[in-house]
């Protein structure tokens, strides 16, 4: 067995289903379902993102007020991509308790919501569209070691997790005009 031309065969053949290295995501204004992906930071402010269909741009986002500036409590994303910019509003999106375990001080929270997409500039001027949004932060928590709470869980205001992971989702379909 030949192991040498696979990875090119397979190569050329995503090229071809994709319709050529250089063109893809090149039509980002035809309309169509869109698939984003997001790996926020621990703060879930801000992250990287990644957007496959209609739209094939990657970038950063950013929690944000309802003008575009930088608000950790904000209820706008940001969208910042290589061809352009636009926003979405995840003022519907609100996380849930979803589980807790006071013995392995453990927690996840979840939520999804529909959010509309707007305010486009560059190759994603004009865009509007509905996304359902779904979020999922899970945390394991350190314990108080000293004071009234001692041996209990450090869970909510400003302590910081022992590890977590968060990530960011939405699917919709988009237009530009």
């Amino acid at each position: 067995m030949r192991a040498g031309p696979k990875p090119i065969s397979l190569a050329l053949a995503g090229a071809a289903l994709l319709g050529g290295g250089t063109a893809l995501g090149a039509n980002a204004s035809a309309p169509g379902e869109i698939s984003l992906f997001s790996h926020p930071t621990t703060s879930g402010t801000s992250g990287t993102v990644l957007i496959v269909g209609a739209i094939g741009d990657s970038g950063r986002y950013l929690a944000s007020d309802r003008n575009g500036k930088p608000d950790p409590q904000g209820s706008y994303v940001k969208v910042v991509l290589k061809k352009g910019t636009f926003e979405i509003n995840v003022a519907a999106l609100t996380d849930k308790l979803k589980s807790r375990d006071a013995a392995t001080c453990s927690a996840i929270f979840s939520g999804s919501s529909t959010a509309a997409v707007l305010r486009g500039t560059g190759l994603y001027a004009g865009i509007r569209g509905t996304l359902r949004t779904s979020e999922l932060h899970a945390l394991l928590a350190s314990r108080y070691t000293s004071g009234k709470n001692k041996g209990q869980c450090k869970l909510g205001g400003n302590a910081r997790p022992i590890a977590e992971y968060n990530s960011f989702s939405a699917t919709g379909n988009v237009s530009f005009g």
